[in-house]
């Protein structure tokens, strides 16, 4: 999956939600819900959502706001994004699933945050196999002498299984 499209969410997309909903109920309190809502019940958030504000998703992908959604409190990323790699209704499915953090210059403070998120239990699941961090950052070393983000990139192989990268601004990603 070399392009992904990022489209605006419908109604019809509310089975396929609760899909991945359903684990973050299941699994985790950070839904603050006990029960998996029904498809229709989230068909009708979904038209709820859409009368005030944007509900985005790309191709067998979801994009979550970590900040201030998922985890309210302490150091968190901005975003993470879910990327089906597996076709639809294949068992077992597998995921890509890439935190990002977007900074202007301060890549310290973004490591700090990313590292925050990844700690977390609820960010761990059997069919995330890939997991990448990202930098979006204005401007980043282009050479391989900035020490602390190589340390970086290290541990959070070692700790996370996870692939820490920088990238400028528009700079793509190839799954």
């Amino acid at each position: 999956m070399e392009n992904i499209i990022i489209r605006s969410v419908t109604p019809d997309d509310a089975e396929s939600l609760v899909g991945i909903y359903r684990f973050y109920v299941e699994h985790t309190a950070i839904t603050f819900e006990y029960d998996v809502p029904s498809v229709d019940e989230f068909r009708r958030r979904i038209e709820n959502t859409l009368r005030k504000y944007p509900y985005l998703a790309a191709q067998d992908s979801v994009v979550y706001a970590v900040d201030g959604y998922i985890v309210k409190d302490g150091l968190r990323c901005d975003k993470l994004v879910l990327v089906r790699r597996t076709q639809e209704g294949r068992i077992p499915e597998n995921w890509s699933e890439i935190f990002v953090e977007l900074k202007g210059t301060d890549i310290e403070h973004a490591i700090a945050q990313l590292r925050a998120t990844l700690s977390k239990p609820l960010f761990r699941h059997p069919a995330n196999d890939d997991i990448r961090a990202r930098i979006v950052a204005q401007s980043f070393p282009a050479h391989k002498s900035d020490l602390k983000m190589e340390k970086a990139k290290k541990e959070f192989r070692q700790n996370y299984d996870c692939d820490l990268r920088g990238m400028k601004t528009g700079q793509e990603e190839k799954l």
